[in-house]
């Protein structure tokens, strides 16, 4: 069970970017969607959702560290769709927007590269 729970996450990690879904992840995974989110919560403490959200926003903290990229093309590129749901979602998480958190940690982003 270790094993697939590995693989799913490492399969969600991979397509974080794409718009991915319940359903198409209980597919990957050989469930059904319900199963397949019990599963989720049960071995991360998360909601399928949740747990998808907060793997973008980390994906997309570290591209504001060592890039100059928009925060409208990192959030595209972590698989958020919608420039305001990335920034509400972020600051759920973060405490902060994404250019404050850029400007906090400025000074660490030349250690970073």
């Amino acid at each position: 069970e270790q094993k697939q729970i590995n693989d799913v996450i490492s399969h969600i990690i991979r397509i974080q970017h794409q718009k991915l879904t319940v359903n198409q992840l209980a597919d990957f995974s050989c469930m059904i969607p319900q199963a397949f989110c019990r599963w989720v919560r049960k071995h991360t403490g998360l909601s399928f959702i949740t747990y998808l959200n907060k793997s973008r926003i980390e994906a997309a903290c570290q591209i504001l560290l060592v890039s100059d990229r928009s925060v409208k093309t990192i959030a595209s590129e972590v698989g958020f769709e919608s420039i305001s749901h990335f920034n509400r979602t972020f600051k759920k998480y973060i405490g902060i927007s994404p250019l404050e958190y850029r400007k906090k940690h400025a000074g660490k982003r030349t250690m970073m590269v």
